[in-house]
């Protein structure tokens, strides 16, 4: 039994570690500590470096380390979930890397928090660009004076309109108008809106 254990928790260990997750523990009255080889691997401490829990808050950006208290504390009084994200200087780059964790109780009372360390810098770096290339589109569009709209089919397979802000100012709408198609076709030119309705509706049921 004890060998199909060991196996199974071996099994367990190449999978976390092929996952690239590093694993911790905090013994909360003993204050001692345990970082898996993967955890000291991803934030570039060597397996054969003395290193405990303070140790690594050191190394936390000065300006994540506030969140990062106030979290683990949270998670250790009033149950609030161990899950949040901070930055690392690693070998003169910054990463940033997402901290999970769960309290274990012993007679009531907070005993040992385990959990797992994963560098999640690319999907950071993946939403920065994105953002960015948002931001840059929004800028150019405003620069272009180009207004966006958009329409989709609802459960009852009715037509929900929507527009940016850009679009309302264009047609002088206000902030409730947003979605009532009615008040755009006000906006139309009589001699327009017949031939602009009928296009509209035409793309809409034939696409």
């Amino acid at each position: 039994t004890r060998i199909l254990l060991n196996n199974r928790l071996s099994r367990l260990r190449r999978a976390v570690n092929g996952a690239n997750i590093g694993t911790w523990e905090l013994n909360i009255g003993a204050k001692s500590d345990f970082f898996s080889e993967k955890f000291r691997e991803l934030i570039g401490v060597n397996i054969e470096t003395l290193f405990t829990w303070e140790k690594f808050r050191e190394m936390i950006f000065v300006d994540d380390l506030p969140i990062f208290d106030v979290f683990f504390q949270s998670h250790i009084k009033r149950g609030v979930p161990l899950n949040f994200e901070f930055r690392m200087l690693i070998s003169g780059e910054i990463r940033w890397f997402e901290l999970k964790g769960e309290v274990l109780s012993e007679q009531g009372a907070p005993s040992i928090i385990m959990g797992s360390l994963t560098d999640s810098t690319q999907s950071k770096q993946i939403l920065t660009a994105l953002n960015e290339a948002i931001q840059s589109k929004n800028i150019a569009m405003e620069a272009g004076n180009i207004g966006t709209w958009h329409a989709e089919l609802d459960g009852k397979k009715e037509w929900q309109w929507s527009w940016d802000k850009l679009t309302a100012q264009m047609y002088g709408l206000l902030p409730e108008d947003t979605g009532k198609l009615e008040k755009w076709i006000e906006r139309l030119h009589p001699r327009d809106a017949s031939r602009i309705i009928y296009a509209m509706e035409e793309s809409l049921s034939s696409g």
